[in-house]
């Protein structure tokens, strides 16, 4: 029989919170906490914890910590720029997103391929859209060329996930 759970996903009939001054994440090591995580999904699998209670706990910590990530965005400054270490971590700044600006270059090549590639893309587009809509192979013709030919639907591939939406 599964327990009812904590925040901390600990039954509540043995511990009411997480000792944080005894676990605290701040002072974990990778290692710990990938064991933390094994240890909490040997549990969910020999059927002690809740598989549904472990994903909603996970989804909520990937949201808060995913918020506090995006809003430390830009604000964190090191004391250092490499080899900064505090917390068990090893820290650098490092830029990140590095993406280039070739219009402005004026080199005709690039100039000439890029108007070519983006003057293709809405006819691309416009053609996978049709061949997403096609359930069998199909016989179409080129209504230029006369020319026909067989196409077949696009393979679709995907994975199976929880959708988890917070309630307001």
């Amino acid at each position: 029989m599964k327990k009812e759970l904590n925040l901390f996903l600990e039954p509540l009939s043995e511990k009411e919170a997480l000792p944080i001054e005894k676990r605290t994440l701040l002072n974990l090591k990778k290692g710990e906490i990938l064991e933390l995580a094994t240890e909490i999904l040997q549990q969910v699998n020999d059927g002690i914890l809740d598989d549904v209670d472990v994903k909603v706990f996970a989804k909520k910590g990937e949201t808060f910590f995913k918020a506090l990530n995006e809003g430390l965005s830009g604000k964190v400054e090191l004391p250092q720029d490499k080899d900064y270490k505090k917390h068990g971590c090893t820290m650098r700044m490092q830029d990140t997103g590095v993406r280039y600006d070739y219009s402005v270059c004026g080199h005709p090549v690039i100039d000439e391929l890029t108007e070519f590639i983006n003057s293709r893309k809405p006819i691309v587009e416009k053609v996978q859209k049709e061949l997403k809509s096609l359930k069998t192979e199909t016989e179409i013709t080129d209504e230029e060329t006369g020319e026909t030919f067989t196409v077949k639907p696009p393979v679709k591939t995907a994975g199976r996930s929880v959708i988890i939406t917070f309630d307001k």
